[in-house]
């Protein structure tokens, strides 16, 4: 990796000289800015931001990033996180990593190139290697959501997604449902291979054996619980009752549902994560776990304003529970 003693020898000017272009902090001839900031891409040196940050006196800016802007789930936490920040005088700095690795680290990078003094990054899919990688590459504080993480490593803020799974499908078992489908992302993240694996695993306890066309892959979203409960009824039906593993995939699948002559919820009873606002006033209104979104951001930026200031906050990997919403789209089965 670059260092500054390497651009000097590049270019031959001082690394009072270097460190002054690049952090802008003292009269610098053009020339030689140029100088250095091409010998800064030739080198693909990536200066320290903290040092940056500190030689500016830049302090009032909180990075955040999502998995991406879409559906009310991230736009709540958005809304929450720039509350906080109104009220305290902080800058929020936001992006999204579109669902993917490789873009979450980008903009995670993005975010340390603009002097963000702390960092909140809600990642799905990038590693555990990654990111524990990525903490101590970052000379910054970074808070990681939606991932449980090792506690000695790292900050971390997540949802107790086995007890969500439990409670949600649980409450189907309860019913007397034994043949329950499930929409739900593949298994390629650890939310989605938790609910994944409690649902296999409750089921099996029950003694029932799922048949293939009882999963059905879909995103989070409500065109893929829609599209999940097309696929699902083409392929020849027979459940009571479906675990959806969002608010947003029972949405769809129940409009799929009605459009084929199924009556809700006698026909089929549905329950699903998240607790979502209009989860209360659809009909049947859903039954769903509540997952407690605005107490973890808000734990979150409690955390970032603390790390600003530099107060001593050791690692902690926090879990929050929630609660299940019991309402009407789940009946007690009958033949």
């Amino acid at each position: 990796m670059a260092t500054i003693n390497d651009i000097c020898k590049m270019t031959g000017f001082s690394k009072a000289t270097v460190s002054r272009a690049i952090n802008e902090t003292g009269q610098v001839k053009e020339s030689t800015r140029k100088a250095i900031l091409d010998a800064m891409e030739r080198l693909n040196f990536r200066p320290n931001s903290l040092a940056q940050a500190l030689a500016n006196k830049s302090g009032h800016s909180i990075g955040l990033v999502l998995s991406d802007f879409d559906g009310s789930y991230f736009g709540h936490m958005l809304k929450s996180a720039a509350q906080v920040a109104e009220k305290t005088s902080k800058q929020l700095i936001v992006t999204d990593g579109h669902h993917e690795p490789e873009r979450e680290k980008q903009a995670i990078y993005s975010l340390v190139d603009r002097r963000c003094s702390v960092l909140i990054v809600y990642t799905r899919h990038m590693s555990e290697e990654d990111i524990l990688a990525i903490q101590h590459e970052v000379a910054l504080p970074i808070i990681f959501m939606g991932r449980a993480l090792p506690a000695h490593r790292c900050h971390s803020i997540s949802l107790d997604n086995r007890q969500a799974a439990r409670q949600s499908l649980g409450h189907l078992l309860a019913l007397g449902h034994r043949k329950i489908a499930y929409f739900g992302p593949q298994p390629v993240t650890p939310t989605a291979s938790i609910r994944m694996e409690t649902y296999q695993t409750l089921l099996a306890q029950q003694g029932s054996t799922s048949e293939e066309h009882w999963y059905q892959c879909s995103s989070y979203s409500i065109a893929g619980g829609y599209q999940a409960a097309k696929r699902y009824l083409a392929s020849g039906a027979g459940c009571s009752a479906l675990f959806a593993a969002c608010d947003t995939i029972a949405f769809g699948a129940m409009q799929a549902f009605r459009e084929a002559g199924l009556t809700l919820p006698r026909d089929m009873s549905i329950s699903s994560i998240d607790d979502e606002e209009i989860s209360a006033y659809i009909s049947p209104t859903l039954t769903t776990y509540h997952q407690p979104m605005n107490q973890m951001i808000y734990y979150a930026m409690d955390l970032a304003l603390n790390l600003m200031d530099g107060k001593s906050t050791p690692f902690e990997s926090r879990v929050f529970q929630g609660e299940l919403k019991v309402r009407s789209s789940a009946i007690p089965y009958s033949e």
